[in-house]
């Protein structure tokens, strides 16, 4: 059974759950572009995890994995009510 989990606008990311708590699961997006086109670009933990640390290995962009933290547990709030909704 499918479930429509959210809806995205523009700019929108989605994807940080598994990136934050590891989990090597898989999940499915469709897009549906009402007029509009749509674009992805996929990341893998390894290019994120290179993206948010400076060149000494330490975190450089911390901001950006609090970021990822926060929208990841708001998206999971988020899901959890649909959920119970559907």
């Amino acid at each position: 059974t499918e479930v429509a989990l959210a809806t995205l606008e523009p700019g929108q990311l989605f994807g940080e759950m598994g990136y934050i708590d590891k989990r090597q699961d898989r999940r499915m997006a469709h897009a549906i572009a009402r007029g509009r086109r749509v674009e992805c670009i996929a990341l893998d933990s390894q290019t994120i995890e290179e993206m948010v640390q400076n060149k000494d290995g330490r975190s450089g962009f911390d901001s950006v994995r609090k970021a990822l933290e926060k929208l990841a547990k708001q998206r999971a709030s988020e899901n959890r009510s649909t959920l119970r909704e559907a």
